[in-house]
This record gives structure tokens, sequence and C-alpha cells, in this order.
């Protein structure tokens, strides 16, 4: 299998470059792939909400095969890339005639999208989503909002990948130039500084706990995205006790998040996204609190600390921070935990060999919903091939091979029920179909073998083999509730 792979690349200014060349090296342990080719077996765009995916998103229309959703709201994205009709048009594909005027409204107030939350509830995926025969996301949280927009898409849940960073240069000398000490308790924010970020609450909430706990410190390493929000933090920037170190070099900001003892990473409103950040320091083994979302929710209880995005979210911070720093041990254990779970469910060569298997399946699933032609449709549905006469008494000589029903994923377990219709899995898909010969095909069971939380999506989730006991009663070999 040739894989071509569409992604910003290093030295682009992005996570999303960083984390491709990663990923780049470690597919190619599994088979050939190939960067920008114009030909290729299966084609892996990775997007994002930024203009450097411009070219690919365009390209990802017009050659369409399985996407990589960095991030599942790709509205700010497209409110900078098309023109007011063409947004507006957009926002009336996705959500319909009706809504033209909230679209409108939208256009007009563009300007104030990054920190409105109006933004964020509309994701924008439809005729991305629709047109691509896979879609890749890192967690429930855009998984759903792919499904909100092309309830049939083809959805691989694949974990956000984890390479431990280089050895850290430097650390002492740096902790020399913050002034931070043993003896401090260092509370860090990284990465790129958005209003969505939580900043000013996390600024606020440290003053709090600064005045209970003088050995804490909060350290703030990253750029700002607007000088709106860099105006209003600076007074509280200024605090004691707050260090900011502005934008650092790669190993320099890899040796800081080193230093801290815990991470702040809150996002609010959400955008389907999986922060590298998180998942950076929780396998350096630091204890890390984030809001409450669909995206957190596949990490464990007991190896992360959540808090809601609601009217306490400053003070439930304040106090679970001043808990933390109060008893230290219990930061550190929750932080082993954190990075025992991250090497565990998130290394790099696990992350490749999930990716190499969902674009095969992918692969393989393109190759048999292709268009043929009515000869080809005739030799694909076979013969029957008549080795004892006895046949003849069950199947007619004249009975022909006909195809019911396609487009499924991967069918098991045919059951006929005895009230004259037939019962079967489609186990990716997690449903149980109906077949009958008066209405034809028709959803029986759906969720059919997993509807627990924290059963990561995947080929075997749903139901597989069917049967009826003594009763009559029907039976279900369920893969993810077992």
């Amino acid at each position: 299998m040739r894989t071509g792979f569409y992604s910003p690349l290093p030295p682009a200014n992005t996570g999303v470059a960083d984390y491709s060349a990663t990923l780049i090296e470690a597919m190619r342990g599994f088979g050939r792939v190939d960067v920008n080719p114009a030909e290729a077996d299966v084609r892996l765009y990775h997007l994002g909400n930024n203009p450097l995916h411009r070219e690919i998103y365009r390209r990802a229309l017009e050659q369409p095969r399985v996407i990589v959703l960095h991030d599942a709201v790709l509205h700010h994205f497209l409110l900078g890339s098309l023109s007011k009709e063409q947004y507006i048009d957009e926002f009336v594909y996705n959500y319909g005639e009706w809504m033209r005027d909230a679209a409108q409204d939208l256009w007009r107030g563009r300007a104030r999208s990054a920190a409105t939350r109006e933004y964020f509830r509309y994701p924008m995926l439809k005729r991305i989503v629709e047109a691509s025969t896979g879609v890749v996301v890192h967690n429930p949280g855009a998984a759903a909002m792919v499904r909100l927009h092309c309830p049939r898409a083809r959805v691989f849940e694949i974990p956000h990948l984890y390479r431990a960073a280089a050895a850290a240069i430097g650390v002492g000398r740096l902790k020399d130039r913050l002034g931070l000490g043993p003896h401090h308790f260092v509370f860090g924010v990284f990465g790129y500084l958005r209003e969505s970020k939580r900043l000013m609450p996390v600024l606020r909430a440290f003053r709090l706990v600064r005045r209970a706990q003088p050995n804490a410190a909060l350290l703030v390493a990253g750029s700002f995205a607007s000088a709106d929000l860099e105006r209003a933090a600076e007074p509280l920037l200024a605090s004691p006790g707050v260090i900011y170190t502005g934008t650092t070099p790669q190993q320099e900001f890899d040796a800081l998040i080193t230093r801290v003892n815990v991470c702040i990473n809150l996002r609010h409103p959400a955008a389907g996204e999986t922060s590298g950040i998180t998942i950076r320091a929780m396998g350096a083994g630091k204890a890390v609190i984030l809001t409450d979302t669909p995206e957190t929710s596949r990490f464990p209880e007991n190896m992360c600390l959540r808090i809601a995005a609601d009217p306490d979210e400053e003070r439930t911070l304040a106090a679970l921070m001043l808990w933390l720093a109060q008893n230290p041990a219990a930061a550190r254990e929750i932080g082993c935990r954190a990075a025992s779970y991250i090497e565990r469910e998130h290394n790099l060569e696990r992350v490749a060999r999930l990716y190499w298997e969902a674009l095969g399946y992918n692969l393989a699933m393109a190759k048999e919903t292709q268009p043929m032609s009515v000869d080809a449709i005739q030799a694909k549905s076979g013969r029957i091939v008549r080795l004892d006469s006895a046949l003849d008494a069950i199947v007619s000589e004249s009975a022909a091979i006909e195809k019911l029903a396609g487009g499924f994923s991967f069918t098991e377990g045919p059951v006929w029920i005895p009230e004259g219709y037939l019962l079967f899995s489609d186990i990716p898909e997690n449903t149980i179909y109906k077949w009958s010969p008066d209405t034809g095909i028709e959803v029986f069971r759906k969720p059919s073998g997993c509807d627990r939380i924290g059963v990561a999506p995947g080929v075997f989730r749903g139901s597989n083999g069917l049967t009826l006991d003594a009763q009559g009663r029907l039976t279900i070999c369920e893969h993810g509730n077992r």
C-alpha cells in the first residue's frame, strides 16, 4: 500500500507540522509513505483550523480519501478562507436555508470569532466529511461532531501520538534565570495563548493561591493569539509569582515543561482538538488540570484533574491548585499514573500501527464500493455450485444469486427470524440491520454491541454473531460490551 501524506511540515510554525513529521517516520516502519505525491493508493490529509491547511483542504475535496481532523471545528478556518458569499453559502450547505440570516450575522461579527462561543457551535464539517472515505479523530468529542454532520461517516478514533522529548538541556541554568528554586511549587501554562485557553481565569485563580501559598509560582510560556488578550493579561502577568517567558525555542520549551509540577491546560469553548501540550506534559509525568469536556473524556479519572467550564470555574480552579501545592506527593502520584497511561496508549509505534490499519481497512472498503458495470456485478454475484443433487429439493435449479443490499462495512451473524425477516450485524458501525421482502433494509438495533463510554471506536466494537435460543429469543455476541 502506497500512502500519500499531505500536511504542513517543519519549519511551518504549527503543532500539526511537528506531529506529522514524527508520524511520517513511524508509519514508514509499516510501509511506503510519500509526501505530497501526485498518485497514491490511499491519501491521508491533515487538516486544522489554520490558513496553512488551505491547499490541503482544497486537494482533499478534489481527490478525496482519508482526512485527519486535528481540529474538528473548521469554522474559523473557513471564515478566513472564503468570501462573504462563499461563507454564507457554505453555512447554509451545512445547516440549512433557514440559517442564512444567522450566517450573515456571524459574518458581520467575525472579528470576535476567536472569543465568541457561537462560532464554536457550528464546526462546518459537512462538505469535507461527506467527500472523504474516512475520518481520523483523536477523541470522542471530535467523533461526535463528525457524525452530527454526516451520520454515515467512517470514523477512526486514534490517540494523539506521544514521543518523549530529547533530553532537556540547560535546566539548571534555566531555573536560575527564571528565579525558581527547589522550594517553589510551579504551575505552568504552555502554548499558543488564545481566549479559549482560559488564561485570564487562570491568572486570577493563581493570585488567590499565591496569597495562601507564597512558594507557588506560575510559569506562562507562549505567544498571544491577539493583542487584545495580551493587553488584558498584562497587569496580571506582572503579579507576584508569575513568570512570563513569551515564545521560546523548542528545546527550552521542553525544558520548561519538565520544570513545572502541574500543567494547566483548559479549553473552552473546545474545538474538538486533543492538545499536544497535554499529551506531552502527561508523558513527562506531570499532573494536568483540564476542562471537563468530551475531548478529555478518554483519560482515566485517576491520572488527571478536571474542572467544569461553569460560573464556578475560577473558584474551583483556585481550590484545586491550592490543594496540589499543599499536597505535592499527590501531584507526583497523579503525574506517575499519567506517564504510565500515555506510554501505554499513546506511544508512537502503537499510533502509527493504528493509522496503518485504518488506511488499509479504508482502502479495502473503497475497493468494495467502487462502481461496477452490470457484467462485473453479475460476475461478482457468483454462481451456485451443486455438489449434491439433494440441494435441488431446497434450492430451485433456476435460482440465481441476487444482491439485496450493499454499502456496509463488515457484516456478520445472519439469522433468519420465523416472522419473515433477516437480521445481520455490521460490526464497525455498531448496528444490527433488518431485511424483509416488504420493507428492504432498515436499522433494527443501534448500538448493537457497544453502549459503554470509554470503549474506543474501531473495527471490532459492535455485535458479531446472532442466533435464537430455545425460547426464540435473539442472542447477541457483543464485542464492545463484553
